[in-house]
C-alpha cells in the first residue's frame, strides 16, 4: 500500500431504492457451425452437419439439459465427423467443429408444455 492507498476506506454503498439490471449485451448466445475462416459442410441431401446434430441433440436432451451442455455436446458430434464423399478429393478427411460465445446470466432450460 502507498500512502493514497492507506488513507481511503473501502466502502459499498447500497441504494435500496435502485432496480437491477443487466448491460444491453447481456442474455444473448451467438452459435456457429464453424469458426470464422473455416469450412461448414453440408450434404446435398441432408443438409449441414452443425443444423443435423444440433435437430438430434435437441430432440434427444432438449428437455433435460442445459443449453450449453446440448451444444458442447453437438460440437463433439460435429467434431467426430469427417468429410468421406466429395467431388473435391481434397476435402476427403475433413473436420469441422462449431463454437459458441455465451453471456447468457443464468442456466437456460426448454421445459416442455405442461400435458406433451
Amino acid at each position: 500500500m502507498d500512502a493514497v492507498d492507506s488513507q481511503m476506506d473501502n466502502e459499498v454503498v447500497v441504494d435500496v431504492g435502485s432496480l437491477c439490471t443487466l448491460p444491453a449485451g447481456a442474455d444473448f448466445i451467438m452459435c456457429y457451425s464453424v469458426a470464422e475462416g473455416y469450412y461448414s459442410h453440408r450434404e446435398t441431401v441432408r443438409g449441414s452437419w452443425y443444423i443435423q446434430d444440433l435437430c438430434e441433440v435437441l430432440g434427444r436432451y432438449g428437455s433435460t439439459l442445459e443449453f450449453t451442455d446440448i451444444l458442447t455436446l453437438v460440437n463433439r458430434k460435429v467434431a467426430y465427423r469427417s468429410v468421406e464423399n466429395s467431388k473435391d478429393r481434397s476435402a476427403i478427411g475433413k473436420k469441422q467443429v462449431p463454437c459458441f460465445a455465451s453471456m447468457l446470466t443464468k442456466k437456460l432450460f426448454f421445459k416442455p408444455k405442461k400435458g406433451h
